[in-house]
């Protein structure tokens, strides 16, 4: 099994830092080095201040030492679920096919990082919804992640807007919305919070969606992460038309054509087409 100290060293070295610099002013050489050869275990305060002064979230860490190369699993998760996140399909598929061999996503539970990224793209490339429900089903009883739980439940509730079942589809939104807590990742609270924006312009809750979305865009500034504010300038846009409010309606659509030629993206394009 790895431990921390290993990531510590391989951080130091390639950052081409001695021991001796990298226990200046915070501990001793020797504990550096005896936490490297894994004889000691660093406090939460002493992987603070090391992490900091190697420029690295060695917490960050703490979910793969299990796997052979702590790094590469945890920098593999982290593209997987930018690209799922901001339905970069093209980029998912790159990634997942460059990643899929490595022994570290052939075992649980970094294996399911991988069937996740298939799920998306047999929903969003090939348009399956009733294959990829069973997938997200059979997934979801298996899975421990809370992120995974909440990122499935999200690709299940569009899956469900996909069908038609707009009533299981509100229901999977907003059990997700329930499991985000503060400590997820903040682009995922857009991902759930873009659902629920969804389900409730499918079921014409006009007045939800425009909270909703006014809640989101508040979120997004509060934690600068501005993916997707193409889908909220959007379906607020449509939510004020239909309740009457024609000034913010025009002012949204505005912001939405702004943002989608700013970023020009096609996956930008491919949602406002489902719109």
């Amino acid at each position: 099994m790895n431990h921390i100290g290993q990531i510590i060293r391989r951080e130091r070295t390639r950052l081409g830092m001695s021991r001796s610099r990298l226990a200046e002013h915070i501990c001793s050489e020797k504990h550096i080095y005896l936490i490297e050869k894994g004889e000691r275990s660093p406090s939460a305060v002493l992987t603070g201040l090391l992490g900091d002064k190697l420029s690295v979230d060695l917490f960050g860490f703490r979910h793969y030492l299990n796997g052979q190369d702590p790094v590469a699993v945890r920098e593999g998760v982290e593209c997987f679920r930018r690209y799922r996140r901001s339905k970069d399909l093209a980029a998912l598929k790159d990634a997942t096919d460059r990643l899929r061999m490595l022994p570290d996503f052939q075992i649980k539970p970094w294996i399911y990082e991988v069937e996740i990224n298939d799920l998306y793209r047999l929903a969003y490339e090939k348009c399956c919804y009733a294959d990829a429900v069973a997938g997200i089903l059979y997934l979801l009883a298996r899975v421990e992640s809370r992120a995974a739980l909440i990122e499935l439940r999200v690709l299940l509730s569009d899956c469900y807007l996909q069908t038609g079942e707009l009533a299981k589809a509100k229901a999977v939104a907003e059990r997700a919305a329930l499991l985000f807590g503060e400590s997820c990742e903040s682009r995922l609270g857009v991902a759930v919070r873009c659902a629920l924006l969804s389900v409730y312009w499918a079921c014409g809750q006009y007045r939800d969606v425009v909270a909703t979305g006014e809640s989101l865009m508040q979120y997004q500034r509060e934690h600068q992460v501005f993916e997707r504010m193409h889908e909220t300038f959007f379906l607020l846009a449509l939510a004020y038309f239909k309740t009457g409010q024609f000034f913010h309606a025009c002012d949204f659509f505005r912001k939405g054509l702004h943002s989608v030629m700013v970023f020009d993206r096609q996956a930008d394009m491919n949602a406002i087409r489902k719109m």
